[in-house]
Order: structure tokens, then sequence, then C-alpha cells
């Protein structure tokens, strides 16, 4: 079900993403397809199927096209346009959606960053060695902290 499509074409026409319902999925955009899978392999060991492209439009179209419960994007000039087709969120889809941000210019966890780049997390690329403790920090502060925006949507849509 995990799957990378690199070099399609600008003009394409990009379908929207079919997953069986329930399942958590993570969305991810990086400028190398090896990382692209040794991050793929990390998120499937906590329970994401994965979908990734390594094109900028592609990855635009799809993130307006489909909601994910995580992103996974590289932080870099060439992925501006990622950040600000999920900047035009709304609020509660934005909330509900992990992204984490992977980048060269902070250590991982550097909260600042994070903030800095509008990202629930930020992990630095170089440590894909360590990557599979840092996601499962990512996966969990990500689970805390928003608790209490689930439990509140919850209560509205009951009653």
């Amino acid at each position: 079900m995990n799957q990378v499509k690199d070099g399609q074409r600008p003009n394409s026409r990009i379908e929207p993403d079919f997953f069986p319902p329930g399942t958590r999925v993570c969305f991810i955009c990086l400028s190398s397809s090896d990382l692209i899978q040794d991050l793929q392999t990390v998120l499937e060991d906590h329970g994401y199927l994965t979908t990734a492209t390594c094109d900028v439009e592609t990855a635009r179209q799809k993130l307006r096209l489909n909601r994910y419960q995580a992103v996974a994007i590289e932080a870099g000039h060439d992925f501006r346009d990622l950040f600000l087709e999920i900047s035009s969120w709304p609020g509660r889809i934005r909330r509900d959606t992990n992204l984490m941000v992977l980048g060269r210019k902070a250590p991982s966890l550097h909260q600042q960053m994070a903030f800095i780049m509008g990202a629930n997390f930020y992990l630095n690329i170089n440590d894909m060695p360590r990557m599979k403790d840092l996601i499962t920090q990512a996966v969990e502060g990500y689970q805390k902290y928003y608790q209490p925006w689930r439990e509140a949507r919850e209560a509205v849509d009951a009653g």
C-alpha cells in the first residue's frame, strides 16, 4: 500500500489516495527517495501506512486533495509551496495533522525550530540511525499534546 511516485508530470491529474477506513496515514515529501524509504520503514513500525513523492508540485496537490494523520516534509526553499499549502488549512484540519519537518539546521526535537517552521516536530535528517526513537517521541508527544482538543471535539460532536 505504500507508494513512491517520482517524476510525475506537473500537469498530470492527481487522484485521491485510498486507504482502509480507520488507518493512520502519513504523507512524506523529501528530496531523496532513499530517505523516503528509510522513513517509510520507521513509520510502518509505528502503525502508519504511507504515501510519498519527491515532486513538490505533486505533493502540494496531494496535500490539497487528501487528509493525512501525519505529514513529513523537508525543510528548505524548494519545499516552500508545501508550507504555504499547510498554512492555508483551517485550524481543525491543521490540528488533526502531526506535521514533522526534516532538515539539517537544528538538532532533532528542537522546539524553537519546530515553532519557526510551523510544525509539531523538527527532526534532523542526519539522525536517521535513531529515527525510530525520534518518531516514537513525535507520535507520543503529538497524542499527549492534542488529547484535550480531541476530548473537546468529542464532547461537542456528542451533544
